[in-house]
């Protein structure tokens, strides 16, 4: 099997919800055309960049830390047939704590 790549962005904040994340995917995605996403960047927070990053890697995890932190963690399938990686399943985990 093909290695895989990660790389991880976190901010301080913590304030990403998981429906948030839900709507802004669902809204995106019933927008896909190139016209409309033109139109959806203008009038921000519709959830496209998010949309693009999910369609651009195998998996998503979300791990946030209520008030504290977002942890934006991406996966890649490193290999060289892009049939195959366009075979493999896409996944969003999210995952949220509670700060201690």
């Amino acid at each position: 099997a093909p290695p895989w790549f990660a790389i991880s962005l976190k901010d301080p904040f913590g304030s990403l919800t998981k429906s948030a994340l839900i709507k802004s995917l669902t809204r995106a995605s019933q927008k896909q055309g190139a016209l409309q996403f033109r139109s959806l960047e203008s009038t921000g927070g519709a959830g496209v960049g998010l949309f693009m990053l999910y369609n651009s890697v195998n998996a998503l995890a979300f791990h946030v830390i209520a008030q504290q932190s977002t942890e934006v963690i991406c996966f890649f399938r490193l290999t060289k047939q892009q049939k195959e990686y366009e075979t493999v399943p896409r996944s969003i985990q999210y995952i949220q704590e509670n700060p201690i």
